[in-house]
């Protein structure tokens, strides 16, 4: 079967949502059901795009069962992706009999609807004819609409009615900065998905020149949540309300502190959270904690301290006045003077200058 290019990025979008899937799978994250969850929502637009690059009308007759089967996601990915939101923002798990009736739709799809319409697609029930079948597909696809529309709906309530902490800011940033685009992105799929499946009833359009589009839009989808699955690891790393509530073992805070002050990493110009956790063998998220709960710094401010007082110790002592302010910053950690000036400042309160003269009249007037 030769491949048209719009088949070919269907079938590249598709392979691209299952490698995703796969590296999510593998990921230990903090929040691991939010990241199952959205493996389930890639899994599940891998398999749409996989089953319209697949779709020929003929099957539809000679496997009526598998091929309505695909009809299936468009009463789970809803579901999925309220579920999703729920986990990211670290609210209660629902209760197994909660989670059946928000399958419900689905169940009754696979059950009752892809049996009955299956029977009279492969000739063995005649209680509809031709255009009271194509009438059955408008109703499950437009259902479709709908139960998307009220989930993403329902999942932006959820987002205004949560309660994010303020003690954690670190933590609930990415969320804040993923959320906003996440459903501007979905809006955007649910209206051209929608105004595809009204031109496609009023209009005749045998290229499906609307629908098209929307799928092309499916693909960008995929490559986005990609991007963010991948490479925005800090998304899954909102703790719950016990863990934000936790005191940190004082043997972690003094583990910390024995290593920064024995090991001094904060020389490393680059040192990231990231790099940090894997040298103490903690988890990234913990360690974010630690610094905020039981440090009341962010990351960054905790690594600066450290370089400030390394440079004052270096300024005062006897090879201290042999280099210069900017090459004693550098070798501290420091990769520009700007950041430096910045850092002593919201350390001490002056400038590096008013610091050290101030310093040097209080042990003359001492001694």
């Amino acid at each position: 079967m030769k491949l048209s290019l719009f088949d070919l990025i269907l079938l590249l979008g598709s392979a691209q949502g299952f490698f995703i899937a796969f590296l999510l799978s593998k990921r230990r994250v903090a929040n691991r059901p939010a990241a199952i969850y959205l493996t389930a929502l890639v899994v599940l637009v891998s398999i749409l795009l996989f089953a319209r690059l697949s779709f020929q009308a003929e099957w539809l007759v000679e496997y009526p069962y598998v091929i309505l089967l695909p009809d299936l996601i468009l009463f789970s990915f809803g579901p999925c992706m309220w579920l999703f939101i729920r986990h990211l923002l670290r609210l209660p798990t629902l209760s197994r009999r909660a989670l059946w009736w928000h399958a419900s739709p689905a169940l009754f799809y696979i059950t009752v609807v892809n049996l009955f319409l299956g029977l009279h697609l492969s000739g063995t029930l005649e209680w509809l004819d031709q255009r009271q079948i194509i009438i059955s597909f408008y109703l499950i696809e437009g259902a479709g609409v709908v139960s998307l529309l009220v989930y993403l709906f329902a999942s932006l309530r959820q987002v205004q009615r949560s309660q994010l902490t303020s003690e954690q800011p670190g933590y609930h940033s990415a969320v804040d900065r993923f959320l906003p685009l996440f459903f501007r992105v979905g809006l955007v799929l649910v209206g051209c998905w929608t105004v595809s499946f009204f031109f496609h009833i009023f209009f005749f359009d045998p290229a499906y020149v609307a629908y098209r589009i929307f799928w092309l839009l499916l693909v960008a989808y995929l490559y986005w949540l990609a991007y963010v699955a991948v490479l925005k690891k800090e998304l899954f790393d909102l703790p719950t309300a016990a863990m934000r509530r936790q005191k940190t073992d004082a043997s972690t805070v003094e583990r910390i502190q024995r290593f920064m002050d024995e090991q001094q990493p904060f020389l490393e110009p680059g040192l990231k959270l990231g790099d940090l956790a894997t040298l103490l063998d903690l988890p990234r998220h913990e360690l974010s904690q630690v610094l905020n709960q039981d440090f009341g710094q962010s990351f960054f401010d905790f690594v600066n301290a450290y370089r400030i007082q390394a440079f004052i110790t270096r300024r005062r002592g006897p090879q201290g006045q042999q280099q210069s302010i900017l090459q004693q910053a550098y070798e501290v950690g420091f990769n520009s003077k700007s950041a430096f000036n910045r850092a002593f400042r919201k350390a001490t309160g002056e400038s590096p200058r008013d610091f050290f003269k101030r310093s040097s009249q209080d042990s003359v007037s001492s001694s």
